[in-house]
């Protein structure tokens, strides 16, 4: 993952704002180039329409790219305070012209708002050692009923690569592995109880309706039996 992807992960460009900050569109992209480390190097910053940023890092006495910036084994004093200047340039950008979201993919964020439309529950976000993992609980009972996580795509289809952000539901059994082993996008439930949950990988191969489908039958676990 390149800093810029880790600086700009959930978060998504106000196209609104990228002139007034001094972003030039060029053809099918934004542009803009900014001094920094006391106007002894400059970045140029380029964004897609898609969203992606990207950059480079210029020595303004050399004008060649600065290389170390992206070599892991720079870590001398010099090269590590270029790049924790370059990185503030990066979240001074995003602050200005950025907007966050809870998750990564736009079907995952979609996703958020059906579940907080229907049952009224926002992503709670417990723990630090694993900030991409959001839970969805039932307000009443206070039970579980979707988990959605960014994981390695290979942690449940080693035939793809980098990342995938999945929910896991709570399902009967027969049904998981009716789904499983007959339509894609359904797997084995990742860090969870398979025999009761499934994940359902969020890459727009399930269709939301679908998708929330199943989450209502989820959420109808976690509903106080009346005595």
């Amino acid at each position: 993952m390149t800093l810029e992807d880790e600086i700009f992960k959930r978060y998504k460009p106000d196209f609104s704002k990228l002139e007034k900050f001094g972003f030039k569109q060029d053809g099918k992209q934004y542009e803009i180039s900014i001094d920094f480390y006391d106007n002894a190097f400059y970045a140029v910053i380029k964004l897609s329409k898609a969203g992606k940023v990207s950059g480079s890092v210029f020595d303004k006495e050399s004008n060649e790219e600065y290389v170390p910036l992206r070599l892991p084994e720079s870590e001398g004093g010099f090269v590590a305070a270029v790049r924790e200047s370059y990185c503030d340039l990066l979240k001074e950008v995003r602050q200005e012209c950025f907007y966050g979201e809870d998750f990564i993919g736009e079907q995952a964020n979609r996703i958020r708002v059906h579940i907080q439309s229907k049952f009224g529950s926002e992503p709670e976000f417990l723990w630090k050692d694993t900030p991409d993992c959001a839970v969805f609980r039932n307000q009443e009972s206070g039970k579980w009923f979707g988990i959605i996580i960014n994981i390695p795509y290979t942690k449940i289809d080693n035939q793809k690569s980098g990342s995938v952000e999945v929910i896991n539901i709570k399902l009967y059994e027969n049904e998981i592995q009716d789904l499983i082993h007959n339509k894609s996008g359904y797997y084995p439930a990742w860090h969870m109880n398979k025999q009761k949950w499934i994940s359902i990988a969020l890459d727009e191969t399930v269709n939301d309706e679908e998708i929330m489908e199943h989450i209502e039958e989820s959420f109808g676990y976690t509903v106080k039996k009346k005595r």
